[in-house]
Order: C-alpha cells, then sequence, then structure tokens
C-alpha cells in the first residue's frame, strides 16, 4: 500500500512485492511515487498487517 492505496502488482512500475520476491523495488521513480509505504499480508484465513512503514521521497 501507498499512502492507504493497495499497489497494482505487478506492473511495470513495481517489481517484487510478492511471497516469491517480497522486497519491493520502484523503477524509475519519479516524485508520484513519494508517500508512505505498508506491507499488508493476506491469505484465505485473514489478514495482517505490519506496523512499521516506511516513507519514501524522491529527490
Amino acid at each position: 500500500y501507498r499512502d492507504g492505496q493497495e499497489l497494482l502488482i505487478p506492473s511495470d512500475h513495481y517489481e517484487g512485492g510478492t511471497t516469491e520476491q517480497p522486497s519491493l523495488t520502484i523503477k524509475k521513480s519519479n516524485s508520484t511515487d513519494m508517500g508512505t509505504y505498508r506491507c499488508v499480508l493476506t491469505n484465505s484465513v485473514r489478514a495482517s498487517a505490519n506496523d512499521s512503514s516506511i516513507d519514501v521521497s524522491v529527490l
């Protein structure tokens, strides 16, 4: 999630963010990528979110 909105993964802009490749890479980042990112895990039983988040700034 970025700023509370679910990211569309896979896409041409992001790489990873899956159970097979949990790290998320932002390709060719720009100012629209700035925000607070959060990891949410889901399965057929429940969803779980880590209380940690990361703020991303683009210079």
